[in-house]
């Protein structure tokens, strides 16, 4: 099968093949989240650094914020989904200026982060949206939107 995607045209099994035969992000390994983690609380500055040491924030808990998305990388998930992985999402709240790690395991962003990280887009102006209607399995879709769109 070649990479030119033809949506229309393919299974859900050749869909995850497409996705399968990119370039695969690179997926940090959990002693190394676990050592980044106690790096992070070790060189905290205040008590509340110290604290939320490690913790994500979902993507479900910013949605509809505007946000710098600067980067991202892809950790290993150790909850039962179909997902292997989740994106870590690193980005600053545009309207308090509170740096976030978000956690997303929502397979058209974690798409579109890809997409924005290989083409060297990060940072960008986006927000993280939620489609009003539920897909079929009880699901609702989210994606990424510019900031412009959400206001």
């Amino acid at each position: 099968m070649s990479n030119d995607m033809q949506t229309s045209e393919m299974s859900g099994n050749e869909l995850e093949q497409y996705f399968a035969d990119l370039k695969a992000p690179e997926i940090q390994d959990p002693a190394a989240v676990e050592e980044e983690i106690l790096r992070g609380i070790l060189a905290a500055q205040t008590p509340e650094e110290a604290l939320r040491g490690g913790k994500l924030t979902s993507a479900r808990d910013v949605i509809g914020v505007p946000l710098t998305i600067r980067g991202v990388r892809y950790n290993r998930s150790s909850f039962e989904t179909r997902e292997a992985a989740y994106a870590v999402i690193d980005a600053v709240d545009r309207r308090t200026g509170e740096v976030l790690t978000i956690g997303c395991g929502a397979r058209k962003v974690m798409a579109q982060l890809w997409v924005f990280d290989q083409r060297g887009w990060l940072p960008a102006e986006l927000i993280i949206s939620e489609s009003a209607n539920q897909t079929a399995n009880g699901y609702r879709v989210m994606q990424l939107e510019p900031v412009e769109t959400a206001f």
